[in-house]
């Protein structure tokens, strides 16, 4: 376990989390490994990214927009644990919209047999 570390918002549009370079060098983890983040019954599974900060290492990165929406603070104390190994390939994915808006912008932009490109980072891309 990496232990009790602070979430901080950033604003990389993605939704990995990130960790201190140095934090890295520590426990040698990969970009195919998985971090579970567990608060009060909660539990959450990243791919973690690195990066070089002044910041302590005491605290953990993921954009606010989407950490919000998962109900995580900022500032908010997580348990962080990974699990090192690769993940498993997935061979479905389902989309279910959080709002009604969200179900609005789907209806009005889905044709059948159409593919949804979804960005998982500036440079990655996956399609649905």
């Amino acid at each position: 376990m990496l232990n009790c570390k602070n979430l901080s918002y950033n604003s990389i549009k993605n939704c990995f989390i990130y960790l201190s370079s140095l934090e890295n060098k520590n426990l040698n983890l990969t970009e195919n490994d998985v971090l579970e983040i567990s608060q009060e019954n909660k539990k959450f599974y990243f791919s973690p990214q690195f990066f070089d900060s002044a910041k302590s290492q005491e605290s953990i990165f993921l954009n606010g927009l989407y950490a919000k929406k998962l109900g995580l603070g900022d500032n908010s104390k997580l348990n962080v644990d990974f699990i090192h190994h690769e993940s498993p390939i997935a061979s479905s994915v389902t989309l279910k919209p959080v709002t009604e808006d969200d179900w609005q912008i789907l209806e009005l932009n889905l044709e059948s047999d159409q593919i949804l490109p979804i960005w998982i980072d500036s440079d990655l891309c996956i399609y649905l």
